[in-house]
């Protein structure tokens, strides 16, 4: 599932096809319930639980009770709980983490637009959270740890622990939304922004659609003004929902446009969950400012931000380079987050959808918009 361009890795995640079958033959499913779920009940038609969320349920029937299932009144809905796999190539192996000194990533400078004289923003999302959902944070990075809301960070991943990233793509995401301004590795775009992990994919990058709502619900519930996810794939009635709720609660819902793009902007190839209404998605640019050729084009792009070749932190408290609208999205994330903050410090009173219509307000405009949307995201007054 992974490809090279230009001897650095595309990283997005996909979600396969191919129907979620456990190792008994059973097909995993996710059950929505019209009220709170019936762990009994459920049981009954044969489920074998795995995780219950108020009126969301996941685990394993046989395939032959599914009928029977949903005919039950008490249910509203079942559908396959999908697997997503992420498609990030590894970089190569890191030496041992001494930590370099200080620079800023091009993608950072772009949007600060520092690259053309204006030095560095005035703001830096000091007082706003940013949840990182994804494969979860390197939780004692130099380069992160000040920044990470340990308490509120939480992993959804079966047997696992802690939040902390096993796989890279999470902490690489985090890097570029709010690395510290310390002195050593990179700096993010908001180096004073809050971060929690919430971690929805395991150390090979994949995770079920089940724990990927879970997780924007867990945001929306521990307060996260801004939420990130660099994932997608095929559509999902349970993640749409929890989308809907999040926003609905505040919360700022930033997602990939994905990295299916043909190089033609007239053709359209969608991905969820950013192709839902109540998520930015956002496409990939290079350092000469032009679309990257794996970017996704579709008329609901709605911004476009630094994707290629882009420099971050890593696990392992390491740092890595790596290209897609994986890595795009947190620079819109970490520009949502300067926007918030100076909102609120102009005496504002900033939410989610006044932000999310600043932000498109905020751009390099470049066309067409199939493929960049507004434009590319751009903190300084243009």
């Amino acid at each position: 599932m992974h490809s090279l361009r230009s001897s650095f890795a595309v990283a997005f995640v996909l979600v396969t096809g191919a129907a979620a079958w456990a190792a008994d033959g059973d097909c995993r499913v996710i059950v929505a319930c019209k009220g709170d779920a019936d762990n009994a009940a459920l049981e009954k038609h044969g489920v074998k639980l795995e995780s219950v969320r108020g009126s969301i349920a996941a685990g394993t029937v046989a395939p032959g009770r599914i009928a029977a299932l949903r005919a039950d009144p008490s249910v509203a809905y079942v559908e396959e709980d999908g697997i997503a796999t992420a498609s990030a190539g590894k970089p190569a192996p890191a030496p041992a983490p001494t930590q370099p000194s200080e620079s800023t990533p091009w993608g950072v400078a772009r949007v600060w637009g520092s690259d053309a004289g204006a030095g560095l923003p005035a703001k830096t999302g000091d007082g706003v959270t940013v949840a990182v959902i994804d494969t979860g944070i390197d939780m004692n990075h130099p380069d992160l740890a000040g920044n990470i809301d340990a308490a509120k960070s939480k992993t959804f991943v079966t047997r696992t622990s802690t939040p902390d990233d096993d796989n890279g793509h999470g902490c690489h995401v985090a890097g570029t939304i709010a690395a510290e301004d310390n002195t050593i590795g990179v700096i993010g775009v908001a180096p004073g922004a809050t971060l929690i992990a919430i971690k929805v994919l395991d150390k090979r990058g994949s995770g079920y659609w089940s724990d990927v709502a879970s997780g924007i619900a867990w945001a929306d519930e521990k307060g996260a003004n801004i939420a990130n996810m660099s994932l997608g794939g095929g559509a999902s009635t349970t993640v749409e929902d929890a989308c809907t709720s999040a926003a609905n609660g505040g919360v700022l819902l930033i997602a990939a446009a994905g990295n299916s793009g043909d190089g033609d902007s007239a053709t359209d190839e969608i991905g969820y969950p950013a192709a839902y209404s109540t998520v930015v998605s956002v496409g990939a640019t290079t350092s000469n400012d032009g679309i990257a050729s794996f970017s996704s084009s579709n008329s609901d792009v709605e911004v476009s931000a630094p994707g290629s070749g882009i420099p971050s932190t890593y696990k392992g408290d390491t740092y890595a380079t790596l290209s897609g609208t994986s890595m795009a999205s947190p620079h819109a994330a970490g520009m949502a987050a300067l926007l918030w903050e100076e909102s609120a410090d102009a005496g504002g009173s900033p939410t989610a959808s006044s932000v999310r219509t600043t932000l498109g307000t905020r751009v390099r405009v470049k066309t067409p918009a199939a493929s960049f949307g507004a434009g590319i995201v751009y903190f300084p007054i243009p």
